[in-house]
């Protein structure tokens, strides 16, 4: 008897174990999920919505797909800002009821019977329609209700705050939409009839006409983003060129992006700024609505070329050096990266180390020019000690396979005289000679042949010759 008993409960035990886990456990988030189905006012497909209509307090303002992109209906039609066309579907499809009145018989009770709010969402097969009444005293809910529904619900998503938009808050604040990666060339042109174009030559940018130095690639590659995120702070609903000092335009801008379909051309026109604002006018072609940015992109734009030179010798960042070759003074160096390690053979392989190959890279790659100079002929190379180089250097940007991507051949030319030692470099293929610190010669003696200053290397800067 005691063990039916036992069997009885031992079976009764399994079973409840097994609901517990099959019911409780395994399918809660099925019920969940079913629950959640039943909660939720909207399932919009947003792909197929061709139509959105929004009502608030100012005004009605109509939405239209035209490709990829929406349209703001009006006189004439802008671009809509599509993130916040977006919002509204997502905002639709977040809402859940929270609770359901089945008898209403007075709307006014719930601010339904002029609702806050009107939204019709149209996707040409179906329609969808939300109106939203008054919040609730307390507990942070509003009152909606759905299509023709004659019920009303309790939602705790804040509508009213993602609905209740002006029409500025609308539309599309970019001014400009292009990829700065694919840009090739960028020109500035000023009212006094000062102009450059640069255009980008791998990772660095060059002036476009002779001598084809090189500029501040940061600068520029840094620029190219500001303008395609530039966004207007204000607009004037005004068309009026002259009115704004854009015609004749105080700067002008334009770009040649690489387009699928070949170069595109984009153009921005600045106009009288107003410095107490700290607001400009711009437009990208006449008859377009002008709009404000803030000033202080034309103040960057303003910068005159010769002050935005790239101070740089080697136009290469250091991490990416995956070949080396150095020649000083009858010896040799060179050094390939492979794993991580340097492997290094050349005369100067029994004494020069993993340490001293970062060591020189920072040297040579972190270059900087205190003074430069242009468009001197081959001939005259010899006055900057260029002739006969006292180092010579290669430097190979490589990819992840150890590839080489391009290759900097530089040149270091000592000259003494009355101003003490000074020491020069030059890039091939590169017009510009660079004036830079003596003291790197000890550095690079230190590192290569293992002489400092005290041992025969370069005076103080500023001394002659001992």
């Amino acid at each position: 008897m005691q063990r039916a008993t036992l069997l009885v409960l031992t079976t009764l035990a399994l079973g409840l174990g097994a609901f517990v886990y099959f019911y409780e456990i395994r399918g809660k988030p099925q019920r969940e999920a079913e629950a959640d189905a039943r909660a939720r006012l909207f399932d919009i497909d947003q792909k197929s919505v061709q139509r959105v209509e929004v009502g608030n307090q100012y005004g009605t303002f109509v939405f239209t797909r035209q490709g990829t992109s929406w349209m703001l209906d009006g006189s004439p039609p802008v671009r809509a800002d599509e993130t916040a066309v977006q919002d509204v579907l997502f905002t639709l499809n977040e809402l859940r009821a929270d609770q359901t009145l089945e008898s209403v018989e007075d709307l006014a009770l719930y601010g339904l019977d002029s609702p806050r709010i009107r939204v019709t969402v149209s996707t040409g097969a179906e329609t969808f329609r939300l109106l939203v009444g008054d919040d609730t005293p307390f507990g942070g809910k509003t009152y909606v209700q759905v299509g023709d529904e004659a019920s009303v619900k309790l939602v705790s998503v804040p509508v009213v705050g993602k609905l209740n938009r002006k029409r500025t808050d609308w539309r599309d604040r970019r001014v400009l939409s292009f990829a700065p990666s694919k840009v090739s060339r960028l020109g500035v042109a000023r009212a006094d009839g000062t102009s450059y174009e640069v255009y980008r030559d791998g990772a660095s940018w060059k002036l476009s006409t002779p001598p084809h130095y090189r500029v501040d690639s940061a600068h520029f590659s840094g620029l190219l983003y500001d303008l395609d995120g530039l966004t207007a702070v204000a607009f004037t609903g005004s068309t009026d060129l002259k009115e704004h000092g854009l015609d004749p335009p105080r700067l002008r801008v334009w770009m040649e992006e690489e387009g699928e379909q070949g170069e595109v051309r984009h153009e921005l026109l600045f106009g009288r700024p107003d410095m107490e604002t700290r607001r400009v006018p711009v437009v990208t072609k006449p008859g377009e609505e002008v709009r404000l940015i803030r000033v202080s992109l034309l103040e960057r734009l303003e910068k005159p070329i010769d002050e935005l030179r790239d101070t740089r010798v080697v136009p290469v960042e250091r991490f990416v050096v995956g070949k080396l070759e150095v020649r000083i003074e009858g010896e040799t160096l060179e050094a390939e990266k492979k794993k991580g390690e340097w492997a290094i053979d050349g005369t100067l392989a029994s004494h020069v180390g993993d340490k001293d190959i970062e060591a020189l890279l920072d040297d040579l790659a972190e270059l900087e020019a205190e003074v430069m100079i242009d468009d001197v002929p081959e001939g005259e190379w010899s006055r900057f000690g260029l002739d006969t180089p006292w180092l010579s250097a290669s430097l190979s940007e490589t990819d992840p396979n150890g590839e080489v991507v391009r290759t900097f051949e530089l040149t270091l030319g000592r000259v003494d005289g009355e101003e003490g030692r000074r020491l020069f470099a030059r890039v091939a293929d590169d017009p510009t000679i660079y004036q830079v610190n003596p003291v790197l010669a000890d550095d690079l003696q230190g590192v290569l042949l293992k002489r400092g200053a005290g041992a025969g290397a370069s005076p103080t800067p500023g001394r002659g010759p001992e």
